[in-house]
């Protein structure tokens, strides 16, 4: 990794380490403050910020964990990922 891509990294994550602190009602403001004029900046960060609240994927279940289990988790990971509710599973859908 080059200098400018630590030193990109390190203002990625200052901001989401203070945005994540802020209390939701003020973090778009500070995203926005934060970033400037810096789209590809504001994006990252704010993709960063979505993903920290998708449920649980799939990689994060125990060991032993059911078939059923690790879908519901990894369709759950990936609705979230598009911004959208994961779909109702009927217990015997496959």
């Amino acid at each position: 990794m080059s200098d400018n891509e630590q030193a990109r990294w390190r203002r990625v994550r200052a901001i989401f380490d203070e945005a994540a602190e802020t209390e939701s009602s003020h973090r778009s403001a500070l995203v926005t403050e934060r970033c400037g004029s810096d789209d590809a900046l504001r994006t990252e960060v704010e993709e960063l910020l979505h993903l920290r609240k998708a449920p649980a994927l799939a990689l994060d279940l125990p060991l032993g964990a059911s078939a059923e289990q690790q879908n519901r988790a990894a369709a759950a990971g990936q609705a979230a990922v598009e911004g959208q509710p994961a779909a109702p599973r009927h217990p015997n859908s496959r």
